[in-house]
């Protein structure tokens, strides 16, 4: 890892994931991604699964997952293999932590 970088989203670009759901890349190293993804209200994410651990903070708004809200400032960490099919229904801004996502 480099000794220090860092990202001002306020003036990245956002890109394309699904309607509805973007994100803004942080670090892609060492088989471990970290990014910034945006919901509009009501966007979903497909169901889906990875092979590793996923971390999700919420940042802002509130998430939705296995038909329960988390609201700012929540943790979530989902195991290997675990199918989730995140959405938000007012709208969010989550930070994302994955491992082994090559």
């Amino acid at each position: 890892m480099k000794n220090f970088f860092s990202v001002d989203i306020t003036n990245s670009e956002w890109k394309f994931v699904v309607d509805g759901i973007e994100q803004i890349p942080l670090r892609d190293e060492n088989d471990e991604l970290r990014y910034v993804v945006r919901f509009a209200p009501g966007a979903k994410f497909p169901q889906h699964t990875h092979k590793d651990t996923e971390e999700l903070f919420v940042l802002d708004g509130a998430l939705i997952s296995n038909d329960v809200e988390y609201e700012a400032g929540s943790y979530l960490c989902y195991g290997p293999n675990t199918e989730h099919e995140p959405w938000s229904e007012k709208g969010c801004t989550v930070l994302v932590m994955e491992r082994n996502a090559g």
